[in-house]
């Protein structure tokens, strides 16, 4: 079997691979997305309950050469309510060789260790980002 690939602006954009069958040689087009999601967790470190802290980004990557059905769930588990998607440019659609941006918040609702999971499902895989933070009474960690 020999293996093709085509490359434009430094980019593959068609893999194709040839094999011999009764003496012929067919084509066998390799479309496919390569996906991966980073970091794989955020940790939103200490903040004050009820208010919201700074977002963290995870970025999507399509590394691949056709485009990846995307979709961003909100957040789910134990504490999911803790926080919050506030920027998705992801869309329905992350084209070939093209990375997009989910933005979250933490906004504890109470006191001590929070903790929920982000599901990020692209090119018919689930990636799952642990979220964490910790909540924390107003006024702590300030001394007047």
């Amino acid at each position: 079997m020999l293996a093709l690939a085509a490359v434009v602006g430094g980019a593959q954009t068609v893999s194709k691979e040839y094999i011999r069958l009764g003496g012929q040689v067919i084509a066998i087009e390799n479309n496919s997305a390569v996906v991966t999601v980073s970091p794989s967790s955020l940790s939103f470190g200490d903040q004050t309950v009820a208010l919201a802290g700074a977002s963290q980004t995870v970025t999507v990557m399509n590394s691949g050469n056709t485009a990846a059905a995307t979709s961003v769930a909100s957040p789910s588990g134990t504490n999911a309510s803790d926080f919050a998607v506030s920027g998705n440019t992801c869309g329905t659609s992350l084209a070939a060789a093209a990375n997009c941006m989910v933005s979250v918040y933490f906004a504890p609702s109470a006191t001590g260790t929070r903790s929920a999971n982000l599901l990020i499902t692209a090119a018919g895989t689930v990636y799952t980002v642990a979220l964490t933070g910790t909540g924390i009474p107003s006024g702590a960690g300030h001394q007047f």
